[in-house]
């Protein structure tokens, strides 16, 4: 997945439940997620928001400089690589 600097992205996740995302660094931090308090989430600049089936966040140099991976917190293996362009 390839994040763009300045960009905010709405994601749709009706499986929360089952599978909720996170944006973590290389050693397992995270820095945005819908099942533990991450590193950005209170960032003005971030402004993540999560309603539950719906989140939200504007993609910072900040953030990207840390930014790793994505996964599904539940499910370990449903892990991708995460760039910024």
């Amino acid at each position: 997945m390839t994040f763009e600097v300045g960009t905010q992205y709405v994601i749709d996740n009706d499986a929360r439940s089952a599978h909720p995302f996170a944006l973590r660094r290389s050693d397992d931090t995270p820095l945005l997620s819908q099942s533990a308090d991450g590193e950005f989430e209170d960032s003005d600049a971030v402004d993540w928001r999560d309603d539950g089936d719906t989140l939200a966040f504007t993609m910072t140099a900040d953030l990207a400089a840390g930014l790793d991976y994505y996964i599904c917190t539940v499910h370990p293996s449903m892990r991708g690589d995460a760039t910024t362009g």
